[in-house]
């Protein structure tokens, strides 16, 4: 068994759905099984996090086609961090803790913003999906464990710049 020393959205999530699933991924640290949808979403984030960092056109792939249809709605390259980790030890983001436990996660795209220019800061996460059916409403996302973390991350980097983060 390890020690439980921090959590995760996906903890979370998997606690939600099994209690058996958060037990043997969480505390004995047996892996899920990959499956295909799930390589085809490390995929299609290989190809955002090339866009969004060096302006990488997507490739004709089934990935880049995917990624493709969503890349209006995305900031311009070069003007966002992506793949931020929570934990970063060479950078001085602060942690999220929810009662008192430190926790884990990868932030797929963070803008701080502007913010005396009242630039808010932005927080996104890449979802692929064969169905729109699948896809968060408003009110799903307000009280999203993995939102919430990522927003509550966010405020406190721009609190800890100095700027007000209401």
């Amino acid at each position: 068994m390890r020690e439980f020393r921090s959590v995760s959205a996906s903890q979370i999530y998997d606690h939600e759905a099994c209690d058996r699933l958060w037990w043997f991924a969480s505390v004995l640290g047996l892996e899920k099984p990959s499956r295909a949808s799930s390589d085809l979403g490390t995929e299609v984030h290989a190809v955002a996090q090339a866009y969004l960092e060096e302006g990488v056109p997507p490739p004709n792939t089934k990935a880049g086609n995917i990624f493709r249809v969503g890349i209006t709605l995305l900031p311009e390259p070069g003007t966002v961090f992506t793949e931020v980790v929570l934990k970063d030890p060479d950078r001085a983001w602060p942690r999220p803790e929810i009662s008192g436990i430190p926790v884990n996660g990868i932030v797929d795209v963070l803008r701080l913003g502007d913010v005396e220019a009242g630039q808010n800061p932005l927080v996104l996460d890449h979802k692929s999906s064969s169905d729109l059916k699948w896809v968060k409403s408003k009110a799903e996302l307000l009280e999203d464990p993995q939102m919430i973390i990522y927003g509550r991350f966010a405020l406190d980097a721009v609190a800890q710049m100095g700027a007000p983060s209401d």
